[in-house]
């Protein structure tokens, strides 16, 4: 069995075998259901030989259901055999490719130590996919950001298709492959024997992922950092643990600097960023009152031209893109 987003083209393969003692000359046909997908002619095939066939299936416009691939080889002349001239496979699912989703799609940030949330959503699941099992990983940059939190959305666990509750499973990690992210697993419990009879079907949230901002650069001539927040190893499930075709949309984080005057990265230039420079004034390294983030202008060593730089910026305060 197979399932496949609806509009795409797949290519079926059907092997044949002359297993008679003359050349034969014959056409194998391949239909889903009683719909002819495509016929090719066989000719001149030696006895006891066989042939690759492939069949491209557009399943554009294909209306949304369940269906059985047949492959049929007419009957040459002589032929008392015949019960081997057709093959069935299936079913084969058709139907609309849902689509998982990070949003919002861009947060932008300019401050530290700020939370920040986004929902890994669920859009457009067709019911008749008859899903059961999510799951999903987001990769992001763990120098921009650490995770806080991890909570099950309302979607999986809707009365509706909710009967006998969920199992919610993540882990924040750092994977040899994925690198640093966040792997979720939900499952919707069948009944006491193992079989389901509701499924979800539309759109929510499946879980919701709560950030923390970590690293931030001064200076305003600076561009944002960034990283992806990309969605990775994404899988759903139907309820004869076949997988089901999904697409992905990913999100995306920016960091804005401060300014370079706001030594206590708290989005704007004041007295308190003036106070710490000038209590570490005169230190260099080694000193007990030395603090790299307070030589402004990275010269070893805090002098009055660090107060001044600071000074030269007191009042600002940046555009906060936290909301």
């Amino acid at each position: 069995a197979i399932r496949v987003a609806s509009g795409t083209t797949i290519n079926v393969k059907v092997t044949v075998k002359n297993e008679g003692n003359t050349y034969e000359n014959f056409t194998v046909s391949l239909y889903y259901d009683d719909n002819l997908i495509g016929s090719e002619a066989i000719t001149d095939m030696v006895p006891g030989s066989t042939k690759l066939l492939t069949f491209s299936w557009d399943t554009s416009g294909v209306s949304f259901d369940d269906y059985m691939l047949k492959a049929e080889a007419s009957v040459v002349p002589g032929e008392t055999n015949v019960e081997d001239n057709v093959y069935v496979y299936g079913p084969v699912r058709i139907g609309p490719q849902p689509l998982i989703k990070i949003e919002p799609p861009m947060f932008q940030a300019q401050m530290l130590n700020k939370m920040f949330k986004v929902n890994v959503t669920m859009n457009g699941l067709w019911e008749g996919w008859r899903t059961v099992i999510v799951q999903f990983r987001i990769c992001y940059n763990d120098t921009l950001l650490d995770v806080a939190d991890v909570v099950e959305g309302p979607f999986m666990k809707d009365p509706r298709w909710n009967l006998y509750g969920t199992l919610f499973i993540y882990y924040v990690e750092r994977d040899p492959v994925y690198g640093p992210n966040i792997i979720v697993g939900i499952v919707l419990y069948p009944d006491q024997n193992g079989v389901w009879s509701k499924f979800p079907s539309g759109n929510g949230v499946l879980a919701t992922i709560t950030f923390k901002t970590k690293y931030q650069e001064r200076g305003l001539e600076r561009p944002p950092l960034t990283c992806e927040l990309k969605l990775a190893d994404v899988m759903l499930v139907d309820d004869d643990i076949v997988e089901i075709p999904v697409g992905c949309s990913h999100g995306m984080y920016e960091m804005y600097p401060t300014h370079i005057g706001d030594v206590n990265y708290d989005g704007k230039v004041d007295s308190w960023d003036i106070g710490l420079v000038a209590k570490a004034f005169g230190a260099s390294p080694g000193h007990i009152r030395w603090n790299r983030e307070y030589d402004i202008d990275r010269n070893g060593k805090i002098d009055i031209k660090d107060v001044a730089i600071v000074c030269k910026g007191f009042g600002w305060k940046g555009p906060i893109y936290d909301p």
